[in-house]
């Protein structure tokens, strides 16, 4: 059994934290005791963690670890932006049922303050060069629109990390071109329209920087991307190959 905090008003605190039913309740748990932030906390629930280690009580340890990972979370974003955080998290490693749950239990991630903060944060991780947070800040600001897509053409869009990271943001042509030929579903209605509106974000950012190269590069892989999705990957790759470059398909 987890052990009580101590002092009354912070075990309270803390108790109403590691219980919340969601993300929203943790955050205004926090929102009106932040103290819970504070080395206090966060030492005691290490000290916590590490006697349930060496009890070996595995249920207990999970939850330990979960709460304070969250808390880890709050403390380095701050309890707005963590939260943000933590949604975003949730989304890149969700399948197509628990997009759809975190989409229903969150509607504020189709808000307009969810998708300026992820495009500020993936602004800032390009400027890092931190290509893996870029795709999920991308990723986070996309997919509730892509859903909105979703609900006229139903699709499973769990592709969608999978289409940013090999495709979308590859850099290897190669490896590119092998996962347009793997994944031929992704070149089908209504995965397409999904996979397609992929494309805008980074093309948007692109265009903030000024960077004629990125955005090229991604008026390209677009092109090549809705020829394939008219004769195939494997006969859209030769044309590519051998030089074409869809001038119609990259302007409209």
């Amino acid at each position: 059994m987890i052990e009580p905090m101590g002092e009354a008003p912070l075990g309270d605190a803390l108790d109403r934290f590691m219980t919340s039913p969601s993300l929203r309740d943790a955050r205004d748990a926090l929102r009106e005791h932040p103290e819970l932030l504070g080395n206090e906390t966060l030492a005691w629930l290490e000290e916590i963690l590490r006697r349930l280690r060496q009890r070996n009580e595995t249920d207990h340890i999970e939850s330990v670890e979960h709460w304070l990972g969250l808390l880890r979370v709050f403390r380095r974003f701050g309890v707005e932006e963590g939260y943000w955080e933590l949604l975003a998290d949730g989304l890149v490693r969700a399948d197509q049922a628990e997009t759809k749950r975190l989409l229903e239990l969150y509607p504020e991630l189709s808000s307009d303050a969810a998708r300026e903060y992820y495009d500020r944060r993936e602004h800032e991780a390009h400027l890092a060069a931190d290509q893996t947070a870029a795709t999920k800040y991308l990723m986070a600001s996309v997919i509730p629109g892509g859903r909105l897509a979703e609900e006229a053409f139903p699709a499973d869009t769990s592709f969608a990390g999978g289409f940013l990271a090999h495709y979308v943001a590859q850099d290897d042509e190669q490896a590119r071109h092998q996962y347009l030929t793997d994944h031929p579903e992704v070149l089908d209605m209504p995965a397409a329209l999904v996979a397609e509106s992929l494309f805008q974000p980074p093309m948007n950012q692109a265009w903030a920087d000024v960077d004629v190269v990125a955005l090229r590069a991604l008026y390209l892989r677009r092109a090549l991307f809705r020829r394939a999705s008219t004769v195939g990957a494997p006969q859209a790759i030769r044309e590519f190959e051998e030089g074409a470059e869809w001038p119609d398909l990259i302007t409209s």
